[in-house]
């Protein structure tokens, strides 16, 4: 978030110098054009969008064009990344349509409700991560296909226009079934990554793809979850190797609510507040105070204490996430607490401005005044008072849970269930438990793994009996929700341990021999 270093309140003055200042003008002429030198190119390709920023640039245009499904695709062979895929199931585009699309800074009308600017996101945000762009769409009157490279960019602007009939086939080959995309689509490919380079074996590739996958659930989960929410637009991941012609797991973005906090920090909060200027409606703010000492991660996100503060949305998608827009010192100790929602009406977008890539605002240098006089609409509350509130919530010493911490759970355990145990209980911070379905002597139903050199304590349940717990119902990786959870809560103590003591062996033991009873039973 940055200030806008010319100053509204100089717009008077101004305009009481502009009938002098029309005077003083020299007289045109006559004008010529100007054509944008190609090197301008390297402007976009220099950009800054780090990988997760550029990617959400390109998810926005699959919103707007009211896609019900995106996938994020790395292609990859064992040992080297190849291309980057964004594939998406919305109304697609016409040739005409795509010619607008291509074209930097285009000029076409936007509706309030688009995600989309200044016409430059799909461009910038390709260019800056990949030397090739390329633009398959698809609609009830056909396929077309389009090509920016920097090359092209600097022979006159020429942009390569691709044969419908191979675009067509490329499309065909894209094995995708999370997204619905047989009667319209579009395909964002990214040939020449640039950071593709740094991965030449496969440990590399794997790490990458690790954290790479890390951190695009964090961006797009939180960027966009109310958009997911609303069950708008389902955002998936995956990997896709193409020497074995194989998909790799699928993973659902799931929403990040960073105001998700199961009760709040302090009676009366969350409040309303707003800001009131001649001219403009109302700018509403809703004020939250977390409580303490919150495990989940709709509160620690990527670094808690930058991650308190004002929070600006425009069209439900989160455009900027923290920091106090110059009212008080960022990450200020002892206000980590602190969060502020604030939709952003269009009428205040000139005021309040949104970076070309999305990324954040630039406010006024009137805003921190403004803050400071925002009225709450229950009266008896000001903007300081919410401070010192949220100050007070973080310094009291809290009176501590009787429950002790518990093993986190991890993959194998229904996403709705983690949430509800970490909302419960505090999690230890070395141990996840990974429940699955593995093959087991008939005389145990589960069994233990607690390596010591892993973080990770395996949980195997034993798959002979899958069939009978699931009685008809789908295999998936989360099924049987109620019969892993009442296992895990069962178990728990004992998987927390390093060393398990005779009785504790004895104890899963006589646990095994019940367990493999009722489930014959079944």
């Amino acid at each position: 978030m940055t200030h806008d270093e010319d100053h509204d309140e100089d717009d008077e003055d101004h305009d009481e110098d502009d009938e002098d200042h029309d005077e003083e003008e020299i007289p045109a002429i006559g004008s010529k054009e100007i054509t944008p030198s190609p090197n301008i190119i390297e402007v976009f390709r220099n950009a800054g969008y780090e990988l997760p920023a550029a990617i959400a640039d390109l998810v926005d245009n699959s919103i707007d064009a009211k896609a019900k499904n995106v996938l994020v695709r790395f292609v990859r062979t064992k040992s080297a990344l190849q291309t980057l895929q964004v594939i998406d199931d919305g109304k697609g585009m016409t040739s005409e349509e795509l010619d607008v699309a291509m074209q930097f800074g285009s000029e076409k009308e936007r509706s309030e409700d688009q995600h989309g600017l200044y016409g430059v996101g799909l461009k910038s945000a390709s260019l800056s991560n990949c030397d090739s762009l390329t633009v398959v769409s698809r609609t009830r009157s056909g396929v077309v296909g389009a090509r920016w490279t920097p090359e092209g960019a600097r022979d006159g602007w020429k942009v390569d226009e691709l044969d419908p009939e191979l675009c067509r086939q490329k499309l065909l080959k894209i094995d995708a079934p999370q997204v619905n995309w047989q009667r319209s689509g579009t395909l964002i490919l990214w040939n020449k990554v640039r950071n593709y380079s740094k991965a030449t074996t496969p440990k590399d590739v794997d790490r990458f793809l690790k954290l790479r996958f890390q951190e695009l659930r964090l961006h797009l989960g939180l960027h966009y979850h109310r958009i997911i929410e609303k069950g708008e637009t389902t955002i998936h991941l995956d990997s896709f190797n193409s020497e074995l012609g194989q998909r790799g797991p699928t993973e659902t973005v799931r929403p990040i609510d960073p105001f998700n906090h199961p009760k709040t920090g302090k009676r009366g909060y969350p409040r309303d507040f707003r800001i009131t200027a001649a001219g403009k409606c109302d700018l509403n703010m809703k004020m939250h105070i977390w409580p303490k000492k919150s495990n989940l991660r709709e509160y620690k996100l990527d670094h808690v204490a930058e991650r308190q503060g004002i929070y600006f949305y425009r069209n439900d998608r989160l455009i900027h996430g923290g920091g106090w827009g110059g009212e008080r010192e960022d990450a200020e100790p002892h206000l980590n607490l602190a969060r502020v929602a604030i939709d952003l009406p269009a009428e205040w977008q000139s005021e309040i401005r949104v970076f070309f890539n999305k990324s954040g605002v630039t406010v006024p240098t009137t805003f921190p005044e403004a803050l400071r006089g925002a009225t709450s609409d229950k009266g008896s509350i000001d903007w300081d008072t919410y401070i010192r509130d949220a100050q007070e919530v973080y310094r009291k010493k809290s009176a501590g849970s009787n429950l002790r911490p518990i093993t986190a759970p991890g993959r194998g355990i229904p996403y709705s269930v983690k949430q509800a145990l970490q909302r419960s209980f505090s999690m230890r911070p070395t141990d996840r438990v990974v429940l699955a379905w593995g093959d087991l002597p008939e005389t145990e139903f589960f069994k233990i793994d607690n390596a010591a050199d892993s973080p990770e304590i395996s949980l195997t349940i034993n798959s002979r009996f899958r069939k009978e717990i699931l009685s008809g119902r789908p295999k998936t990786v989360s099924d049987a929700p109620l019969v892993r959870t009442l296992l895990y809560l069962l178990l728990e103590e004992q998987m927390g341990k390093q060393r398990l003591s005779a009785g504790d062996r004895e104890r899963l033991t006589a646990l095994n021999r019940a367990l493999v009873a009722a489930a014959k039973e079944e």
